[in-house]
């Protein structure tokens, strides 16, 4: 059984209003064709590829739900209100969620607000793709629309987010909403110390660890996203970017405020801290080489491990 694509609109809004996100029992606009929104509605001019113009005609309805108005938040300088939307898909399965972000950015530049909420439908289930301040296609997991919206509703529950700034707002729903790799991707230290726990090497002998089982278990930490969401996993650098004239779509993944150096603690990638090894004794792959002061420091182990495999 699959749920009325056109009366989704009126289901997600329901769910948006007993969540106090709206008061709004009726939607601004509902199930507009999507050439309707990005070529008539637009205040910009958007430049679609072929590409994105077949994806466009993978969208049934586009409705807009709601805004959070400027106003609704403390901050008396506030300019920038929040935009609802719902979007019926009509796609394969392992199409819906790459087609989701790519069809987010554009209609984001379409909608013109600086932060937009889309909830997407696909079959009998509905994932929410969130684009503002300068951050685009950021998706949820997707929920069924039957027996998993207890789930969701506690999610978009207004006491989850800060109603100081539109920002604040939109960080706490992105917090709250996202896939668990956008908001807390694996660093560095993180997945040197699931490798080897702090305490690790006094139950375990080095000499037990083959390298093909080490760089197996990298693997398994570096795909693990990959792994878990199959074809639903949505990489940031595979979103088509919309262009326009005057509007500047950004790529970068959503950090939340954490340091930039963050992005640079890539355990599978360049080693930031490879300048910072010793020279010496560091030839060959041998166990007997080891420091032992390596043995306590599980993140170092885990550094001279990697180089190791990568002057092998």
């Amino acid at each position: 059984m699959i749920f009325d694509n056109e009366l989704f609109y009126e289901r997600i809004l329901e769910l948006c209003r007993v969540a106090g996100i709206t008061t709004t029992s009726f939607p601004l606009t509902h199930n507009q064709s999507p050439k309707q929104v990005v070529y008539i509605e637009s205040e910009k001019d958007i430049l679609l590829t072929a590409y994105q113009r077949k994806q466009l005609a993978s969208i049934e309805y586009v409705s807009h739900l709601f805004d959070i108005p400027s106003d609704a938040f403390d901050d008396t300088t506030e300019k920038n209100k929040i935009s609802f939307y719902s979007v019926v898909l009509s796609s394969t399965l392992s199409e819906r969620s790459q087609l989701a972000a790519d069809t987010h950015a554009f209609l984001h530049t379409s909608f013109g607000s600086e932060v937009s909420i889309v909830f997407y439908k696909h079959d009998d289930y509905t994932m929410l793709s969130m684009s503002g301040f300068g951050h685009q296609s950021i998706l949820s997991d997707w929920f069924s629309l039957y027996d998993e919206l207890d789930d969701l509703l506690y999610k978009l529950d207004i006491s989850n987010f800060s109603i100081k700034s539109s920002k604040a707002f939109y960080i706490d729903f992105v917090y709250n909403c996202a896939r668990w790799y956008y908001t807390h991707p694996y660093s560095y230290d993180y997945a040197a110390l699931e490798l080897f726990p702090v305490d690790y090497f006094k139950e375990n002998d080095i000499h037990d660890i083959e390298q093909e089982q080490l760089e197996e278990l990298i693997r398994q930490i570096k795909n693990r996203a990959v792994i878990e969401y199959g074809d639903d996993y949505v990489d940031q650098d595979d979103i088509t970017v919309t262009v326009t004239s005057d509007y500047n779509l950004d790529l970068e993944l959503l950090l939340l405020d954490i340091d930039d150096e963050a992005q640079e603690q890539n355990p599978f990638g360049e080693d930031p801290y490879e300048d910072d090894y010793p020279e010496d004794d560091l030839d060959e792959y041998e166990y007997a080489d080891i420091d032992s002061e390596l043995f306590n420091d599980p993140i170092l182990l885990m550094k001279w491990l990697e180089k190791q495999d990568k002057q092998g």
